[in-house]
């Protein structure tokens, strides 16, 4: 899914829920975690990693700039105890045959007992004006069929750019 900034009115981003704060991303094994737990039985993204270490792996990759290009921004959301509630990575993805390049929204999660009370929007909204603030001109995502952030993502003006089938080769890992 994309969204044009040039065709997107610059809005405020909504305010944090009381209690929580938003912070760079600084504890990788954490955040990974966090992810994980955010897509519950259930989810059509469910156990998308064998285990925490794979997890972990892909997360180090993924802030290196090996996954989806050069990491523009990485940001959580702490709850009062401290622990991770969500979570935002936002990438320069390179060119390819379907998108000209330009900001991606890499990850962006909520931990199920937080999901649904607007959390998602400020992440999503915040990812949107940081690439304004790059000199972006489009932001895009990858968003699994069945997911409800889907609808999220609709409702702030993304619209699908392309659809993507996978056949995956039961036991067979990906790099």
């Amino acid at each position: 899914m994309a969204l044009d900034l040039a065709d997107h009115a610059a809005g405020s981003r909504p305010p944090l829920p009381l209690g929580l704060s938003l912070e760079a991303l600084t504890d990788l094994a954490e955040a990974a975690e966090a992810a994980a737990a955010s897509t519950p039985p259930g989810h059509p993204d469910h156990g998308s990693w064998s285990d925490s270490e794979a997890r972990l792996h892909y997360w180090e990759r993924l802030t290196g700039g090996q996954v989806c290009g050069a990491m523009l921004n990485a940001t959580m959301v702490r709850d009062r105890e401290g622990r991770v509630a969500g979570g935002l990575v936002v990438t320069r993805l390179p060119p390819a045959g379907w998108w000209t390049g330009g900001a991606w929204i890499a990850e962006v999660f909520v931990v199920p007992a937080l999901q649904g009370k607007g959390l998602g929007r400020l992440l999503v909204t915040h990812a949107v004006e940081l690439a304004r603030l790059a000199g972006e001109q489009r932001i895009g995502l990858t968003v699994t069929k069945g997911n409800p952030a889907e609808r999220l993502y609709r409702r702030l003006g993304f619209s699908r750019i392309r659809t993507l089938y996978v056949l995956e080769a039961p036991g067979v890992d990906s790099p």
